[in-house]
């Protein structure tokens, strides 16, 4: 729910910057210090509720939380986020079809129609507002605001990119958090070694724990679909399901990467450790 305070404490944050800034306090220039006509200023004053563009930029400018803006929950600061030194929102048609697909394949696992016709019913959008969403548009703040209770999104991620796509989950980990390991002694014991890659080009990895790691696949360690030189992210600390590929270390050292089949294991010598592959790099790793 939108904050019934907003326009009151976007004007008592804006004041304390301009005075840690010394900047002498008149309303034309809270209005300039924000980038806002007179005109909307006074909507905002009156109780209008800024379009999501301006909402994102106000966050944005003065550290305001998200959730805060679009939900009225906490408070009204945003700790430690790491915002950009210049103003960008997210790719609003990216985030309606990430929203999108996940709807679709629940739609899917429960044998129902979908479209995005009928996406837009299910939310109960008009016509003319789902075609509005379609070509690009950025919704409005209250129906921004339903779309994060709806799906459990974090306004932070739905309005600038930032952090985990849902709430509650583990903020993405950066591969200069993962170590990342090599084969040094080809199907032999002791075979892994701390490996310098060109981790800045590589991606965040959403929802690994600190346990996760990296390894630079061996040719005797290739499987089904994972073959040398590529690069895979294991995390031993996700259960491992029917049909995915696992890192499996045995007693004696080995190592190697197999398609789980259950409990089954009798293809393994003792295995000491066992964790699922929960991302992989298919083009050759540096």
């Amino acid at each position: 729910m939108y904050p019934s305070d907003f326009f009151e404490i976007l004007a008592k944050v804006v004041e304390k910057k301009m005075l840690q800034e010394s900047i002498p306090i008149a309303a034309s220039r809270i209005e300039s210090y924000l980038g806002v006509t007179p005109n909307k200023w006074r909507k905002w004053r009156d109780g209008q509720q800024p379009t999501a563009i301006d909402m994102a930029r106000v966050c944005w400018r003065l550290g305001l939380s998200p959730r805060w803006a679009l939900l009225g929950d906490g408070g009204h600061r945003a700790i430690g986020v790491a915002w950009p030194d210049e103003f960008k929102m997210a790719d609003w048609p990216v985030q309606y079809h990430t929203i999108y697909n996940e709807w679709r394949e629940k739609q899917i696992k429960r044998h129902k129609r979908f479209s995005e016709t009928a996406f837009g019913k299910d939310l109960g959008l008009s016509p003319g507002k789902a075609q509005h969403w379609r070509n690009g548009h950025w919704p409005h703040p209250q129906d921004l605001a339903m779309l994060c209770q709806r799906f459990k999104l974090e306004p932070l991620w739905l309005l600038f990119n930032i952090g985990p796509m849902k709430v509650g989950a583990r903020a993405a980990k950066s591969w200069e958090g993962i170590p990342v390991y090599v084969q040094i002694d080809p199907c032999g014991d002791g075979w892994f070694q701390t490996a310098l890659l060109e981790q800045a080009r590589l991606p965040f990895i959403d929802g690994v724990s600190d346990d996760a790691f990296a390894l630079k696949v061996g040719a005797c360690i290739e499987s089904e679909g994972i073959r040398s030189g590529m690069l895979v992210v294991i995390d031993p600390q996700v259960s491992p399901r029917e049909g995915d590929v696992v890192w499996v270390k045995e007693t004696k050292g080995k190592s190697r990467l197999k398609s789980w089949e259950g409990e089954c294991l009798a293809q393994f010598l003792e295995p000491v450790e066992l964790a699922p592959v929960v991302w992989v790099n298919r083009r050759p790793a540096r």
